[in-house]
């Protein structure tokens, strides 16, 4: 019995082997037996759901990477283009104020009676845009009430109030002056009038008690006549643009095209008669 039982412990082992060996060996042009294909298939299937995750993770992690470059170069370029507009918006003004003082290398007054001085416009309130400005020059620099405020193409406005470091201009483009300027049109002979404000159906100022004769044209030009107060002369005004008779039949209503585009201002100069002393009222 004990070698029987021996004999079919033996066959069975060497039927578990031949089996084994026969589950393993490939089945003819390098087909897989159905167990080994379930432990390859089992396998590769566990390496696709661990490298499932971590693909995905590194993808999030590639494009996370990569937003963050995006953003800093974004934020990059646009601190540059802030830089360019600033510089060009800089240039733009440097180039203006160049303009206005090679402009103004062409004023000469005569030494013996006139003394510019130079101003920039600091303050301009919208709501009254053509009405005031206020300049960084005062009484510590010269600047006196009545004085004439121009460009180099011409009058602009007069002095209307003065602290010891800034003033306030009155503009003459102001519809109700408080000011009245005497200016000489260059006719044959010049005549003189008196121009008491500013006329926004004409855009052009508005001269009165120009005599009924005067042979005026279009064109003519006007100035300051520098008779009384400290308001200096020949300070261009403007040009004859349109004349007709006054509501009164004895004089001329003369409207003149002014000299200088007031709506934008930065440049100024603050004309000072040297052949006064102190302070004067309006011409």
């Amino acid at each position: 019995m004990a070698r029987a039982g021996r004999l079919v412990v033996v066959a069975l082992l060497v039927l578990v082997v031949v089996l084994l060996a026969f589950a393993l060996t490939p089945e003819g042009r390098g087909v897989l037996s159905s167990p080994s294909a379930f432990v390859k298939d089992s396998v590769s299937l566990g390496q696709r759901i661990v490298h499932w995750p971590v693909q995905k993770v590194e993808e999030l992690v590639a494009r996370l990477r990569e937003a963050g470059n995006l953003y800093e170069e974004n934020r990059a370029l646009r601190a540059a283009l802030d830089c360019s507009l600033d510089l060009a918006a800089e240039n733009e003004r440097l180039r203006r104020e160049n303009a206005e003082l090679r402009e103004a290398l062409g004023l000469l007054p005569s030494p013996r009676d006139v003394r510019l001085i130079p101003a920039e416009v600091v303050g301009r309130n919208f709501e009254a845009w053509y009405r005031t400005v206020t300049i960084n020059r005062g009484s510590r620099d010269g600047v006196g009430v009545g004085m004439a405020v121009r460009t180099p193409r011409g009058l602009v406005g007069i002095v209307e109030s003065v602290a010891p470091h800034s003033a306030e201009v009155r503009l003459l483009t102001d519809p109700e002056p408080r000011r009245r300027v005497s200016v000489r049109i260059q006719s044959n002979p010049p005549v003189y009038g008196v121009l008491d404000g500013y006329d926004a159906d004409h855009r052009a100022y508005r001269v009165s008690m120009v005599p009924l004769g005067a042979k005026l044209e279009a064109g003519q030009a006007a100035v300051t006549s520098g008779l009384g107060g400290v308001l200096a002369p020949e300070i261009p005004v403007g040009t004859v643009q349109e004349f007709r008779a006054a509501e009164d039949g004895l004089t001329l209503t003369v409207w003149l095209r002014p000299a200088q585009d007031l709506y934008e201002l930065s440049i100024l100069f603050v004309v000072a008669r040297t052949d006064l002393r102190g302070e004067g009222g309006g011409p």
